[in-house]
């Protein structure tokens, strides 16, 4: 039986700079509850799988994943849930009440933590190895749901590529996973798109402002894309 799935970018911003990452650059553009409440109305009450991603969503000491879960807590239901980290960032009592959170709304959960050899590299540049292995060691002494995700594969001499995960390598379409009914993406800057979990931001970004096109089209320019700006942003 296939899966319906909710993803949500929790932020674009990133700690770290992986060459691999699909995503892009770091941008600095984060869900708030302002705009979390406007888009409750389509945001579905049931799911299988509710996804938390970004960016990394533990930046901030993981006050945007907290704001973003206590909106959502009232609203969602789900059977289970994925936080993916790059475990980077120091653990705060944010992120252990979002988990609380999490584990109200669902019956079981997962937190990916990101360890491949693009990972280590950033972290090794980064210089946070320790803050990694500190925070694993800390995780795994509390929760059960702490996983790796393996998905380094090797299809040339020195190419690497990721097998299932955010790669600039491989069309996402390729490994694109098949237990997944239905899947919808909320981006952080506040769009929900279908299909959408594995896209970049260039990409997302390109759906959004031909969506702002056509209402600017359509609706005129008083009630189209400044309007709208103003709103959200």
């Amino acid at each position: 039986m296939k899966d319906k799935k909710f993803c949500v970018e929790i932020t674009r911003k990133c700690n770290l700079k992986c060459a691999h990452c699909l995503r892009g650059n770091s941008q600095n553009i984060s869900l708030t509850k302002k705009k979390i409440k406007g888009m409750l109305c389509h945001i579905p009450k049931q799911v299988d799988i509710l996804h938390l991603t970004g960016g990394e969503p533990l930046i901030d000491n993981s006050r945007h994943l907290l704001t973003t879960l206590r909106v959502l807590e009232k609203h969602i239901k789900c059977k289970k849930f994925e936080l993916v980290t790059n475990l980077t960032l120091p653990i705060t009592n944010e992120f252990f009440d979002a988990i609380s959170i999490l584990l109200k709304i669902s019956n079981s959960g997962t937190i990916w933590y990101s360890d491949d050899d693009y990972h280590r590299i950033a972290r090794r540049e980064a210089g946070v190895n320790k803050q990694y292995k500190e925070n694993l060691r800390k995780l795994r002494g509390i929760y059960r749901m702490v996983r790796k995700r393996r998905h380094v594969n090797m299809c040339a001499p020195g190419k690497g590529i990721i097998y299932s995960g955010r790669a600039t390598k491989l069309p996402i379409k390729e490994y694109y996973k098949p237990h997944i009914k239905e899947e919808q993406y909320m981006t952080a800057r506040q769009y929900i798109i279908n299909d959408g979990n594995n896209i970049s931001y260039k990409e997302a970004d390109k759906i959004i402002n031909k969506w702002l096109d056509y209402v600017d089209a359509e609706i005129g320019h008083y009630f189209g894309r400044e309007f709208i700006k103003k709103k959200l942003y």
